[in-house]
């Protein structure tokens, strides 16, 4: 089946649109207001971005659990980094009191993590937020490991290839702006600026969104895909 834009794509793009809307139809306001809108416009597109990426990452994770997919669906990094992230309070435990048998007892009690058994459902499994949450902030290094967790190694490559561009350049730059702006020292910013970074925003999403589709029909199926 051919590519159809995700609902969560379908949604940033509409919040795009309405930003971009806005900033255009500010002419005549004073230029201490735009500046004011103008800064407000690279928040607001951060907070789509980021909120494009947890949606896209948990509408598939969802739909998976209600399509009966099972856990050795799951692509071999996330599946991992399940079983690995049900480890991690024995091991900090043992660091901080070095109980060699509290971490063997906490270690055998999870011997059977559902994670490890092939053909369990992923229904009430997984815990999206866990493996979303804590690299949902779109800088570069962060997408880097959230996708690699999600079983895409190199996503930037990918997203690069597809599209011919080089989208760690444009999403860098699209983050130092937003970073001066929130240590109050932005640079001066134009309707021309504005429309350029949120422009390269949009492109980057949509060749994501392709290459996280592709990703989801290689191990699950278009069921998991949500559309509308």
């Amino acid at each position: 089946m051919a590519y159809a834009s995700s609902l969560a794509r379908k949604d940033f793009l509409r919040g795009i649109i309405q930003i971009i809307i806005v900033c255009k139809n500010s002419k005549e306001l004073p230029s201490q207001i735009t500046d004011m809108l103008f800064q407000a416009a690279i928040f607001k597109t951060s907070a789509l971005l980021e909120e494009y990426i947890h949606n896209v990452i948990s509408d598939w994770l969802k739909n998976a659990e209600r399509c009966g997919k099972t856990t050795d669906s799951l692509p071999p990094n996330l599946r991992w980094y399940c079983v690995a992230k049900s480890q991690v309070d024995a091991y900090k435990n043992y660091l901080y009191n070095l109980d060699e048998q509290k971490l063997i007892n906490s270690l055998i009690g999870k011997k059977n993590n559902d994670f490890l058994s092939d053909g369990l459902p992923l229904a009430g499994l997984i815990n999206i937020n866990q493996i979303v949450d804590d690299k949902k902030y779109p800088s570069v290094k962060n997408l880097n490991k959230l996708f690699n967790r999600l079983g895409i190694q190199n996503i930037f490559h990918k997203v690069n290839e597809l599209s011919g561009r080089s989208f760690e350049r444009n999403l860098q730059s699209f983050l130092d702006i937003r970073t001066a702006i929130a240590h109050q020292s932005p640079p001066p910013l134009t309707i021309r600026d504005i429309t350029a970074h949120i422009h390269n925003i949009r492109r980057f999403v949509s060749a994501l969104d392709k290459v996280l589709y592709d990703h989801v029909v290689e191990h699950h199926s278009t069921c998991c895909w949500r559309t509308i």
